[in-house]
């Protein structure tokens, strides 16, 4: 694996969370990454159950 400069790093596009609009590193930030895995989470342990 090859390591990134500093100078390297500025050329990483910023992106703005499609889900916040906060400014993330990636399309959807780590916060609502995680919150939509738990509400998917969620919805399928509901399925499992007989769907509430």
């Amino acid at each position: 694996m090859t390591q990134v400069k500093a100078e390297d790093s500025a050329a990483v596009k910023k992106h703005i969370c499609t889900i916040c609009g906060k400014h993330s590193d990636t399309v959807i930030c780590h916060a609502c990454e995680d919150k939509l895995r738990g509400e998917a989470l969620d919805q399928k342990r509901g399925v499992e159950k007989g769907g509430k």
